[in-house]
């Protein structure tokens, strides 16, 4: 549900520095589409810059914790040479070719396609979302931008994922740890795409949201600004 914050009317002195700080958003939101309003929102340094930090800073925790790139419980012999790069091209759709690059003689990076769509989906999906509230958050009151947000709990399902190129993430980590991981080794084999699934339809709907919130906010500008003017020339 769009928010909807109600002025005071009674002081029309007070909305129009609101007013004017939403006249360049105006322009984007209410007359182009959804996907000019990411374009127009990408333009800004200083948002690509935000967008950018937060998008790379989830993807470091999403192939550490589904175990992308992971440590191997013992170390490679001295007689095995790293960095050093291994590839597989027999093997079921998706999961070929799936490529293991040893970085050093304990950690492993390990993927293959599926993985490979999966992080870089929900990586773009957390960029744009970070884009987008930041550019609002930037051109809008902070009484109607303080309830646009992020919802980080929307990346957390896709924390549980399980690629089966993948090795021991932190999350299967943590599970082991605590006496379950076994049990749910089976349920993450089963459900992991689902997981992935939910975290990147919960990111896409909150990043319409945002546009939908922030049309909503603009339109309720616009009225106001046609009473202001109704009041200006009744005085």
């Amino acid at each position: 549900m769009a928010y909807n914050p109600q002025p005071d009317e009674s002081n029309p002195q007070a909305i129009r520095p609101v007013i004017r700080r939403l006249k360049y958003l105006s322009e984007v939101v209410v007359f182009v589409g959804f996907g000019q309003f990411l374009r127009q929102a990408l333009l800004a340094k200083q948002v690509r810059l935000a967008s950018v930090a937060f998008s790379m800073s989830f993807a470091a925790l999403y192939v550490l914790a589904v175990g992308i790139v992971f440590q191997l419980p013992y170390e490679l012999p001295p007689s095995f040479h790293t960095p050093s790069a291994d590839v597989v091209f027999d093997g079921p759709f998706m999961q070929v070719p799936w490529l293991t690059i040893y970085l050093d003689k304990r950690w492993v990076l390990s993927i293959n396609p599926e993985a490979l769509i999966s992080l870089s989906a929900l990586t773009a999906l957390v960029a744009l979302n970070v884009a987008a509230i930041s550019y609002v958050r930037r051109n809008m009151s902070c009484k109607i931008a303080g309830n646009i947000h992020l919802s980080w709990g929307a990346a957390v399902p896709a924390m549980f994922s399980f690629f089966s190129c993948c090795g021991s993430g932190l999350v299967f980590s943590l599970l082991m740890a605590s006496g379950a991981g076994l049990s749910l080794l089976t349920v993450l084999q089963d459900y992991g795409r689902f997981f992935t699934f939910v975290s990147a339809l919960l990111l896409a709907a909150n990043l319409y949201l945002v546009y939908r919130k922030a049309g909503a906010a603009l339109k309720l500008s616009q009225l106001v600004h046609q009473q202001n003017q109704a009041d200006d020339g009744d005085d």
